[in-house]
């Protein structure tokens, strides 16, 4: 079951409203904060990052966001051990950002819905442009797994 179809034929009192409240809060409580987000990222409250999404009040995405999530995913899986810390835009139409450390390696990439993935040279500064540019996620993916080893 899902969502409201799970609670259509709950018909609960006060008693057992506070009861059932009470019960979650424990739960809630006992839990890790790392536990917890995973918890609002499932229920689709949160993004994996820790932003609210669209639905709830966070900023407008990119129509074709889910490339960069998927890469994202991909990254994640392939090197759990690395920090990844990911910069997503005000605008709907602005670029996504992803910071990837692993042991003394560190990548930027960022991802237009125009260009594709962007990795910049280590030493890049502000306002530089890419060094190179993947059309594709499956051929950035590449490119960060060899860059990462």
């Amino acid at each position: 079951m899902k969502g409201k179809q799970m609670f259509e034929n709950l018909h609960l009192t006060q008693k057992g409203t506070r009861a059932l409240f009470k019960r979650v809060v424990r739960k809630i409580t006992a839990m890790s904060p790392q536990e917890r987000l995973q918890t609002l990222v499932r229920a689709g409250i949160y993004t994996e990052e820790g932003q609210l999404t669209e639905k709830y009040g966070g900023p407008k995405q990119p129509k074709n966001r889910k490339n960069f999530e998927d890469f994202i995913a991909q990254v994640r899986a392939k090197f759990p051990t690395a920090k990844i810390k990911t910069d997503w835009p005000e605008k709907p139409s602005g670029n996504c950002w992803l910071d990837v450390w692993l042991k003394r390696k560190h990548i930027t990439v960022e991802w237009s819905p125009k260009r594709g993935f962007g990795f910049f040279a280590p030493d890049a500064g502000y306002g530089e442009r890419p060094r190179d540019v993947d059309k594709s996620k499956e051929l950035a993916f590449a490119r960060i797994c060899g860059l990462l080893k």
